[in-house]
This record gives structure tokens, sequence and C-alpha cells, in this order.
């Protein structure tokens, strides 16, 4: 266990050794280049325009994913129904001072089980003990499946002022983010909010962690950010809220390329 409690490169995943080995290759992959490919690497999923092979304006989206160490409870509890995934981001017209309408999540989802696991190692608990955050057992719990906001986000979406969405995955909203932002841009997130969720908050006090860990790990209780208009903000929240989300207005786009927290959601 390491001075502020465990980590997720305790448990095996280091997302900065990841982001650097990342950037040692990306000269590498610039020289695989061919007339077509729209980005670079970092993104979920690789874009190729099929212009070039006679097509009206098609473009192609490729990705590759696993369902990673969730996969792992599933086999060692039984409940191998619960795995399914997942989800996408797309910038368009961000621009400092919209608005970040976080939609909340249904608890873990599909990011951070090694680290999970590694904490319920610690707990000393068995998959099929009592969970101490929720009425049912440990494994039960934590297999909550993910859940998907395609129906609710295309709502918002088709009703005007949505710039971007991130699905909050693996990174947190610390990674994510930055993803859909345009160059330049940053976020500022009050985690005073919305309340941390209790099976959070269980992970956190017992693999110790700290909270710069908690948010770069996990969800922390939000699986999708839309970034808004901020003068359709409110109109957004009752369309989302009516489609069954639960919605928190959680900061703003600013300017500088970074994420800033205030208030805190380990109090």
């Amino acid at each position: 266990m390491t001075k502020n409690g465990l980590t997720y490169a305790d448990a095996g995943v280091d997302i900065d050794a990841g982001n650097a080995l990342i950037d040692r290759i990306k000269p590498a992959a610039r020289r695989t280049a061919r007339p077509g490919v729209m980005a670079g690497l970092g993104g979920f999923g690789a874009l190729f325009d099929l212009k070039g092979a006679g097509y009206a304006d098609p473009i192609l989206v490729a990705a590759t994913d696993g369902v990673g160490t969730k996969l792992r409870i599933a086999i060692d509890t039984g409940h191998v129904g619960t795995m399914m995934e997942r989800g996408a981001d797309l910038p368009s017209g961000v621009a400092e001072g919209d608005v970040l309408l976080a939609l909340a999540s249904d608890g873990v989802h599909s990011n951070g089980y090694s680290l999970v696991r590694r904490i319920v190692e610690v707990s000393g608990l068995a998959w099929s003990d009592a969970a101490p955050f929720a009425d049912s057992t440990l494994g039960e719990a934590l297999l909550t499946p993910t859940r998907l906001y395609v129906t609710s986000a295309l709502k918002a979406v088709r009703a005007g002022g949505v710039h971007a969405l991130a699905h909050i995955t693996g990174g947190g909203l610390t990674e994510n983010l930055p993803r859909v932002l345009p160059d330049g841009l940053g976020v500022s997130i009050d985690l005073d909010a919305w309340d941390l969720p209790p099976v959070f908050q269980w992970l956190a006090r017992t693999g110790d962690m700290a909270e710069a860990e908690l948010l770069k790990t996990f969800n922390a209780g939000v699986g999708m950010v839309l970034v808004v208009s901020e003068s359709q903000a409110d109109e957004l929240t009752t369309i989302l809220t009516g489609a069954g989300e639960t919605v928190h207005r959680i900061g703003t786009v600013t300017a500088g390329g970074d994420v800033h927290y205030t208030g805190t959601l380990l109090g």
C-alpha cells in the first residue's frame, strides 16, 4: 500500500505509463499514415475518410476493446449475464462558458476492476458476502451492468445545444473530458455538485484512496457528461430528466487546457 493508499497502478494498471507509451509510438504510427486517415492516436475510435475509394461521403470508424477484469468477477461469481458495453464521444463547437451536465452512473460500470478486485482482497470479504453499501451480495453489487445513455443523449442532441458528449470510462473525469475539448480549453468541475455514491465511498475508504486517484480511475458516480450551450442548459436538463436520467450541473468549460476541481467528494 502506498502513502496515499491503493492506486490503480498498485493493481497493475498504470494510466500514466499507458499515456507515455502512446506518446512514444506516435512517430511510428505517423509513418503508416495514408490519404484518408483523419486523426492520430488517442481517441477511442480511428477515423478513415472513404471518399478516395469512390464513396459519396462516408467516415469509417474502427475500434477494438475488451471487457477488462470485470469479467474475472463475473466468472468468479457465476454472474456472466451482466457483461456488455459501450459508448463514444463526439466534439463539435465546444466553447468557453459551455456548461457540463453530468448523467449519473449506476455503479462502477466497466472500468477500474483490477483495482476493485485488489480492494476486495484487502477488505477480506468474499463475493458472496453482503455488500457493505448495497442490499445484495458484494459480487452482485459490483457487477451492476453499465448504464446505456444513447436514448436520452439522442433526445438532447436532437433538441440542439449539445456540443460534445464524453463517456466517463477508464481514466474517469480527469482523463475523458479533455478528449472532447479543443486545444486551449479546459474545464472547472465542482465536486460538491453531486454526492459520491456508496459503492465509491466504500472503495475509497477500504482502499484508503486519494481523491485524485479516485477521479482518475473510476467514474465517481458520473457515467456521461454533456457539454452544452449555457443558454440551453436548463432546457436540456429538463429533457434529460424526462428521459429518466439523474442530471447534475457540475461545471463549465474554461480557458486553458486543464481539468480543475473545486470542492470535494471525500469530505
